[in-house]
């Protein structure tokens, strides 16, 4: 505690109160992050939606606005991948990151033609895979409006799951 009594936590309480519309934007972001190819290796994409559920739900802001941003943030970087898997289909392997993973691409795709868009739903909840099934898809020339359906509704679906779940956590232990 500081001298005022404050903890980091009411800190960051503070600031979610005083800038809702910047959580909303910086959990895009994260989300955009933890689902592009490369750049989700770097982003803590499901610990900081956990986080920032609870804290939505301590300071007692809506929910609503955060969670369509994380899920259009989480579609934007599905949506970057499956262009990259488009654009360089077999040569995608030669990139980094992925060329830093050989058989990553490769097991992947074996995931993908197994499962087809149940993949892109259950990689949302596997960290490995999250990225990477929809370079799969994309590689797989996978309809792009079967593509864009299917990930929205996923994006969704874990976005809103996480932070339910943090703002669960938060009633539990506050």
């Amino acid at each position: 505690m500081d001298a005022t009594g404050n903890t980091w936590l009411d800190a960051m309480l503070a600031l979610v109160r005083a800038y809702p519309e910047r959580t909303a934007w910086l959990t895009a972001l994260v989300c955009f992050a933890g689902n592009a190819v490369g750049l989700s290796l770097f982003t803590p994409s499901t610990p900081y939606l956990v986080a920032i559920g609870g804290l939505i739900a301590a300071s007692g802001q809506s929910l609503w606005p955060v969670w369509l941003a994380a899920a259009a943030g989480a579609f934007a970087g599905d949506a970057t991948s499956y262009a990259l898997g488009r654009w360089y289909r077999e040569g995608i392997s030669a990139i980094w990151p992925i060329s830093r993973f050989p058989d990553a691409l490769g097991r992947t795709q074996l995931f993908f033609v197994r499962w087809g868009v149940w993949s892109l739903l259950a990689a949302k909840f596997s960290g490995g895979l999250r990225s990477f099934v929809p370079v799969a898809a994309g590689v797989a020339a996978m309809a792009g409006p079967t593509f864009a359906g299917t990930s929205v509704l996923a994006c969704l679906i874990w976005t809103v799951i996480l932070l339910v779940s943090g703002g669960g956590l938060a009633r539990l232990f506050m």
